[in-house]
C-alpha cells in the first residue's frame, strides 16, 4: 500500500477543496456534488489559509515528483532513527540490540509507525520536543554535528506546523525557568537556549516571508481558520452569545446563528447549507471570520465567562487523555474524499489499500495503545519514585554515574511535561482531536523503557566486584 495520507479532515484544511470529517463528533453532511463543493481555498477569490506549511507542502511535492511520497516517509524515519540512536546508544549507553529492542517494542506497540508514515507533519511534534530537551541537557556531551542535527530536526519541525511552534516556545520559558532557579538546579546549557530561540525566531520569519509572498502574489494576506468561533459555537457558550446578541453584536456568524449548535468541524468545513457557516461564507465573510474571532473570544468570555473556562480546561483535559487512532481508519466513503485530493494513480492505489474497508485492525492497534501507555505509566510512578543511588549496589554510585541518572530523569520529566503541554495547546487553542495527542503519546513508553534499561545496566554495574588496580 502506499504511505499513509491525511485524514479527510486534515485535507480539507490544505488548500484543496473543504470535505466533512471521517470522525467528527457529530455528524457531517457531504455535499451533494464533490464537484460542486466550495473550496476553503480559491486564488481566484484570493484566499489562502495560513497554518498549513507551505515548507512542508514543498517536501511533500519533491517526495511526489521523485517518488511518489516516499521521499518523505524515508526521511521521516531517518529523523526518527537518528534522535532514538543518539539517546538510547550514544548518550544513554545502552547497546544495538536494546536499542533495536526498543525500536520494535514502539513499532508494535505504539503509534510511532503510522505517524512516521503520515503524509502530515504530525511525526515532528515529537521530534521537536526530544530535540529541545537533548540540545537543553545534553549540549556538553554532544557532537557538534549532532548539534547541527538537533538545530535542524528542530527548525525543520518548527516551520511544519504552527502548534509546534507554540509548544517549543512554552517549553523553552520553562527550561528559562528551570535553569534559572537555584532550587531546582537544572542544568541547562545556555548555547542551547539560544540555539532553540534562533530556531523559534527562523520559524516565525518563515511564516513572515510566506506572508509576504502570498500578499505580493494575490493581493491579500493569507486566512487563519476562526478556531476560536468554532470552537465557541461547539462548546455551547458561543451558541448562546450569538443567539441572544444577534443582530445586535453585528458578527458575520450572526448570518448562520440559525445553523448553530454545530460541532467545530461543521462550522468550519461542512458545506451542509443547514450545518455548515465559514465554507459556505463568500470570500469576504471569511475574512471576517478570520479578523473577527479575537474579539468574539473575548465578547463570548465577558457574556459568560465560567463556560468560557470550563471549555478551555475541560478541552485540555480531553486533548490529553485522547490518544485514539481514528486517523488510521479509512471506510469507503473516507477514500472517496481523496478523489480531489489525490493524484489519480495514487488515489487508486489508495482505493485498494489494507488501510480501507475494515478498521478492526485500528481498533486492535488503539486498544494495544491505550494498554502499553497505561502499564507505562505504572511503571514511570516505580521509576520515580526510586531515587537515582538507591537499589542493589548503591554504595558503589559515584557522581559521575549519580549525575548522568538525575539528567535522564530530568529529560523525562521535560519530555513528559511536553507531552502534556501537547495536549493543552491542542485542546485549547484549537480543539480536541484524537490525532493531535496521539501523535506524541509513544513518547511516554519510550521514556519508561529506556528508563528501565538504563536502571537495570546502571545496577549490574554497581553490583559487580570492584576491579584491582591493574586489572581491565
Amino acid at each position: 500500500p502506499p504511505p499513509a495520507a491525511a485524514s479527510p479532515r486534515d485535507a480539507a484544511e490544505a488548500p484543496v477543496r473543504g470535505a466533512a470529517a471521517p470522525h467528527a463528533s457529530r455528524e457531517v453532511a457531504p455535499p451533494a456534488s464533490r464537484d460542486a463543493a466550495p473550496s476553503l481555498t480559491s486564488l481566484d477569490d484570493k484566499i489562502v489559509l495560513a497554518g498549513r506549511s507551505v515548507y512542508y507542502g514543498a517536501l511533500l511535492y519533491l517526495a511526489y515528483v521523485t517518488s511518489g511520497f516516499w521521499l518523505a516517509v524515508v526521511l521521516q524515519a531517518l529523523a526518527v532513527a537518528y534522535v532514538l540512536h543518539l539517546l538510547l546508544v550514544r548518550l544513554w549507553r545502552l547497546g544495538d540490540r536494546q536499542f533495536a529492542g526498543v525500536v520494535a517494542a514502539l513499532v508494535l506497540l505504539t503509534p510511532l509507525a503510522g505517524f512516521t508514515g503520515l503524509l502530515m507533519p504530525d511525526i515532528f511534534a515529537p521530534l521537536v520536543i526530544i530535540a529541545l530537551a537533548t540540545l537543553a541537557l545534553y549540549w556538553r556531551e554532544l557532537a557538534k554535528g549532532d548539534r547541527v542535527a538537533l538545530g535542524f530536526i528542530l527548525f525543520a519541525g518548527l516551520v511544519s506546523h504552527a502548534s509546534h511552534v507554540v509548544l517549543a516556545a512554552l517549553l523553552w520559558v520553562g527550561l528559562l525557568v528551570a535553569g534559572r532557579l537555584r532550587r531546582l538546579r537544572w542544568p541547562v546549557a545556555r548555547p542551547a537556549l539560544v540555539l532553540a530561540a534562533a530556531c523559534l525566531a527562523g520559524a516565525a520569519g518563515a511564516e513572515w516571508v510566506f506572508t509576504k509572498a502570498v500578499t505580493a502574489a494575490i493581493g491579500q494576506p493569507p486566512l487563519r481558520l476562526p478556531y476560536l468561533v468554532a470552537r465557541l459555537v461547539d462548546a455551547g457558550p458561543g451558541t448562546a452569545y450569538l443567539k441572544a446578541t444577534c443582530p445586535r453584536s453585528g458578527y458575520v456568524a450572526c448570518a448562520y446563528v440559525d445553523h448553530f449548535p454545530s460541532g467545530w468541524e461543521q462550522v468550519l468545513f461542512s458545506t451542509d447549507p443547514g450545518k455548515g457557516a465559514f465554507a459556505l461564507a463568500s470570500p469576504a465573510d471569511k475574512r471576517r471570520f478570520s479578523a473577527e474571532q479575537v474579539r468574539f473570544f473575548l465578547d463570548v468570555a465577558r457574556f459568560d465567562p465560567a463556560g468560557v473556562a470550563r471549555t478551555l480546561v475541560l478541552g485540555g483535559v480531553e486533548q490529553v487523555l485522547d490518544f485514539r487512532l481514528h486517523i488510521f481508519s479509512y471506510g469507503p466513503g473516507d477514500i472517496a474524499n481523496y478523489r480531489t485530493h489525490l493524484p489519480p494513480a495514487l488515489f487508486e492505489r489508495l482505493q485498494h489499500a489494507r488501510i480501507g474497508g475494515d478498521p478492526a485492525w485500528s481498533r486492535a492497534m488503539e486498544a494495544v495503545s491505550y494498554a502499553t501507555v497505561a502499564v507505562a505509566l505504572a511503571g514511570a510512578v516505580v521509576l520515580l519514585r526510586r531515587r537515582p543511588g538507591s537499589g542493589p549496589g548503591a554504595r558503589a554510585a559515584d557522581a559521575q554515574a549519580l549525575a548522568a541518572a538525575w539528567r535522564q530523569r530530568r529529560f523525562a520529566l521535560l519530555v513528559g511535561a511536553g507531552v502534556v503541554v501537547n495536549g493543552l495547546v491542542c485542546g485549547v487553542l484549537a480543539s480536541p482531536y484524537d490525532r493531535f495527542q496521539a501523535r506524541v503519546v509513544w513518547l511516554v513508553p519510550f521514556l519508561v523503557i529506556a528508563g528501565w534499561l538504563v536502571a537495570r545496566r546502571r545496577d549490574a554495574g554497581r553490583g559487580a566486584p570492584t576491579p584491582k588496580k591493574g586489572t581491565p
